[in-house]
């Protein structure tokens, strides 16, 4: 099953960013943004600039078109599955599944950092933008890569299947802020083998809002907090949320 999916993954990537002739590659990605209602107008180019769908997946959005809201920010455009206090080292995959942070994020001393924290967890279809930017303004104090698996993260496996987020490959990123430390995980998933950083060790210091990363298509985003006084403002399990909005004030 593992296997499986990685293979298929690695195909639907192939066929992403396959080079098709103009039209073909313009008919392409029309059909594509049709197929998932996607929202055209936002396109920092227009849809005959993008030369696979792979490539219009990545867009850029136009300049203003996501304002950054007070206190900490959503990170991504896309459903906010859950959020809510991690109970001591446990974190909610889906109502009735739990998983663990220090198997989640690998080294032990970020399982005793985050325990009763609080976290937001984010998905990502194919309808939406797909670069990540940072919640918070902070430095980037480590960075941890988790090889794995590509299994689906839709609300069918999570209910199913045991600790996805745990087995799924995933890059890590702790960032040392002034409201305590902060972890970014970016979960690939089916179809998602490829997470590219713009942000890391190398170039550490970021501004809230500020890209950090990229999916080559759709998958989930969870944020992690230190134990903290801070307040989430008015939100709703499912709902659709676009990056750059408040999720918390402090």
């Amino acid at each position: 099953m593992l296997r499986i999916t990685n293979i298929i993954s690695h195909f639907a990537g192939l066929a992403a960013y396959c080079k098709l002739p103009t039209p073909l590659a313009t008919l392409s990605v029309k059909t594509f943004a049709k197929l998932y209602n996607i929202n055209i107008e936002e396109a920092a180019k227009p849809l005959s600039s993008y030369k696979t769908v792979g490539e219009f997946f990545t867009r850029d959005l136009k300049d203003g078109s996501r304002p950054i809201g007070d206190g900490i920010v959503s990170p991504v455009d896309g459903r906010l599955r859950n959020f809510g206090t991690i109970n001591g080292d446990l974190i909610e995959q889906i109502k009735g599944r739990t998983y663990s942070i220090r198997e989640f994020l690998v080294k032990p001393e970020y399982a005793q950092t985050f325990s009763n924290g609080y976290f937001y967890n984010f998905y990502l279809s194919p309808q939406n933008y797909h670069h990540i930017h940072a919640s918070f303004s902070g430095k980037i104090v480590d960075k941890i890569h988790v090889a794995g698996s590509l299994l689906p993260v839709n609300d069918w496996s999570l209910t199913h299947c045991k600790e996805v987020f745990t087995r799924n490959e995933r890059t890590i990123l702790i960032l040392d802020t002034s409201i305590g430390e902060m972890a970014i995980v970016m979960v690939a998933a089916l179809n998602v083998g490829g997470i590219e950083l713009t942000k890391d060790l190398n170039t550490p210091d970021i501004q809230k809002g500020e890209r950090v990363g990229t999916f080559k298509l759709g998958s989930t985003v969870v944020l992690l907090f230190e134990r903290k006084e801070f307040t989430p403002v008015s939100l709703t399990p499912d709902q659709s949320i676009k990056y750059g909005e408040s999720i918390a004030l402090f």
